[in-house]
């Protein structure tokens, strides 16, 4: 399921990208960047999701685990 929502999200990275670079006033910009950007962030968040999934909150019991996934 993960690698579905990761080629969908490539996809979708792409495709903005293509469409942004058939217009000459988005490449002379910066606004060319943005999908990039906020694949970038999109990846940091992540990161930083899982890491407080994993090491902040604790999963002591089985009624833990639905908290810890809903982080």
């Amino acid at each position: 399921m993960g690698s579905d929502l990761f080629g969908s999200f490539a996809e979708s990275t792409c495709a903005c990208l293509v469409i942004s670079a058939t217009s000459p006033e988005l490449v002379a910009s910066q606004a060319f960047f943005f999908p990039l950007i906020i694949s970038a962030f999109g990846i940091i968040v992540g990161l930083f999701t899982s890491f407080v999934s994993t090491h902040v909150i604790s999963v002591d019991s089985l009624q833990d685990v639905e908290k810890s996934l809903k982080a």
